[in-house]
């Protein structure tokens, strides 16, 4: 073996190791689930669906518990994590029914826990700090008898495990994404302070690596008195933010008048909101002096 391939494999296998350290679910709020409730909801994001198809998530291994079970079905479909692979996605697919989980029969907090701890006890590489675990809500059912006809269970989906120097290269070219999606942006009138920490918020949440809200407002110089309304939620972050970066950037010539943000808080009840929020945006005065 050369010192060459020597050297790939070690950072490789540190790499692996480092995917397996860290668990993001403790045992103790998993046993107590209505004690650490928000700590587990914390963890998830969540969005809805009509009706779960299976069929569009042929690259993830689908395991199924059932209407208001948490035991696995199907464990034999379940193969493992291959060398230098780990779970970088793992869906939990319930119904909406009934629309508010007070009502449910079976307490949520408890059978979400239960089929954590069913999931990681068939896989404890599984409980991973890196995968990134989400709630889909499919919402085509408003009787019981439907809910309990539509699939419910969990999807995993495998990833190579990246190693230190591939993650150094992507994250060199999402920053190029993102200077080029500034280039055509004139700074002249840009609020320095607001648009720092707007820069802040987006490297925290994964940086631009889709330029698309900037081009768009960047093609229409025509839009004036604008309504921008934005779903505030994890998954929409990097595009509301370009959105509220590219105002900023252009407060003179931007034709953005108002943005109102909601949240639809799916079943999480911390995130509901009475009615969304506006905000109403006034340009800067220039200076004479």
């Amino acid at each position: 073996m050369s010192l060459k391939l020597l050297n790939t494999f070690a950072l490789l296998l540190i790499a692996v190791q480092s995917y397996a350290q860290q668990v993001k679910f403790q045992q103790e709020w998993l046993d107590n689930p209505a004690k650490y409730s928000s700590e587990i909801e914390d963890i998830f994001t969540s969005d809805s669906v009509r009706a779960f198809q299976k069929e569009e998530y042929k690259t993830f291994t689908i395991l199924e518990n059932g209407y208001a079970k948490s035991q696995i079905k199907n464990t034999a479909d379940w193969k493992g994590i291959p060398s230098g692979f780990y779970a970088d996605t793992i869906i939990f697919i319930y119904t909406q029914y009934p629309k508010n989980i007070n009502f449910w029969l079976t307490n949520y907090h408890t059978l979400l826990a239960q089929r954590l701890k069913n999931l990681f006890k068939l896989s404890p590489d599984l409980n991973n700090e890196h995968t990134v675990y989400k709630i889909l809500l499919q919402t085509e059912c408003n009787t019981d008898e439907e809910a309990k006809k539509m699939f419910h269970g969990i999807a995993i989906h495998l990833a190579p495990v990246k190693s230190e120097s591939v993650k150094q290269h992507e994250n060199i070219i999402k920053q190029q994404v993102y200077d080029d999606s500034l280039k055509n942006i004139k700074h002249s009138d840009q609020n320095t302070i607001a648009t720092r920490k707007i820069n802040s918020f987006i490297a925290n949440n994964g940086g631009i690596t889709d330029s698309v809200v900037f081009k768009i407002f960047s093609r229409h110089p025509e839009w004036d008195n604008c309504l921008v309304i934005m779903d505030w939620t994890g998954s929409m972050y990097p595009y509301g933010a370009q959105a509220v970066l590219w105002h900023s950037l252009n407060l003179k010539q931007s034709g953005i008048k108002y943005f109102v943000f909601f949240n639809d808080g799916n079943m999480e009840k911390r995130k509901k909101l009475e009615r969304p929020e506006v905000f109403i945006l006034k340009k800067q005065k220039t200076s004479t002096k």
